[in-house]
């Protein structure tokens, strides 16, 4: 036997061991529910009727055709079905259940009415456990559910193709179901990541704009500053200033040193230049040396550099 052979087989048969395990895990030996009393105030019937003995009949079907019929619809189908069923009694149980009960019943018995003699009296035990709930009429019914489960677990022996086929069904939907779970959480998980990057966007956006408006009003000034920058340029159209020498003028105006710093900081003054004008201003009404220019400048708040530059342009 080739090896994709072997795989399948044994995929098979852990299907198989899988659904005889799920019959058995399903059910206790004995399932005990109250049924609504349908006749009087009920109390009788808690026992299940005698079993009716089936009919003889023919196969019409063939094994394989009977095997499709018991698995057909998977969960819902007849054969998982009534395991279903069974399975998710309610306490107490309505008419309405013993109905469905019914018709599970019915169901089973046309496939075994059709079926040959190794798999008929097999589908004639699981609807025994089911005709024997259907027809109850006490307060309290005991479901046994051995040969329902021993039926059950033969009849997928007897029926390996079909019950692989329900097996590799039930994995595809339980995958069907984690993949869109996952999905599902994959999504949420992007969509909180894409949330919060949008709330951080905005944040840093606010903050960018908070900061380039502090830039802006940082730059703009105080009306303070904004008087006392317009103060300096009218000081500067008339007369030669050091950068000191003009923040001190402001002061001497009633403004505040930081509103006068501010004020000449923030203007485009060429500082040698006005050293040039400062020292050509002094020779105009009087003489000097070199030295003693240099000195009256830094006198007026120049840095030695700017006296030097400024005298140089003199000539002297």
């Amino acid at each position: 036997m080739e090896s994709g052979q072997l795989s399948r087989s044994h995929t098979m048969l852990t299907n198989i061991e899988l659904m005889g395990e799920q019959l058995n895990k399903f059910f206790p030996a004995t399932i005990t529910v109250a049924v609504l009393a349908l006749t009087g105030c009920g109390g009788g019937g808690s026992e299940a009727p005698a079993e009716p003995t089936p009919e003889t009949t023919k196969a019409v079907f063939s094994a394989d055709q009977t095997c499709d019929q018991l698995f057909d619809k998977g969960d819902e189908g007849r054969m998982f079905g009534a395991v279903a069923f069974l399975q998710n009694l309610p306490d107490p149980v309505t008419e309405n259940d013993q109905t469905k009960a019914k018709t599970i019943v019915a169901d089973l018995e046309y496939v075994a009415g059709t079926a040959n003699d190794e798999m008929k009296p097999l589908i004639i035990d699981m609807a025994k456990t089911l005709d024997g709930f259907a027809s109850a009429e006490g307060a309290k019914v005991h479901v046994n559910v051995d040969s329902f489960k021993s039926a059950g677990s033969k009849l997928i022996d007897l029926c390996p193709t079909q019950a692989e086929a329900y097996g590799d069904e039930k994995l595809k939907k339980e995958a069907a179901v984690k993949a869109k779970a996952d999905a599902d959480a994959a999504a949420k998980t992007k969509a909180e990541a894409d949330a919060a990057a949008k709330a951080k966007a905005a944040a840093d956006a606010a903050a960018a704009k908070a900061a380039a408006d502090a830039e802006a009003a940082a730059k703009a000034g105080t009306v303070s500053q904004q008087n006392a920058r317009g103060k300096a340029a009218s000081y500067l159209k008339f007369s030669a200033f050091s950068r000191t020498g003009l923040i001190g003028q402001l002061e001497y105006n009633k403004f505040s040193t930081a509103d006068a710093t501010w004020a000449v900081d923030t203007m485009k003054v060429d500082w040698n230049e006005q050293a040039a004008k400062k020292a050509a201003s002094y020779l105009k009404y009087s003489s000097f040396s070199r030295s003693g220019l240099v000195d009256q400048l830094i006198y007026n708040g120049f840095t030695p550099e700017q006296a030097e530059y400024g005298v140089s342009t003199t000539g002297l």
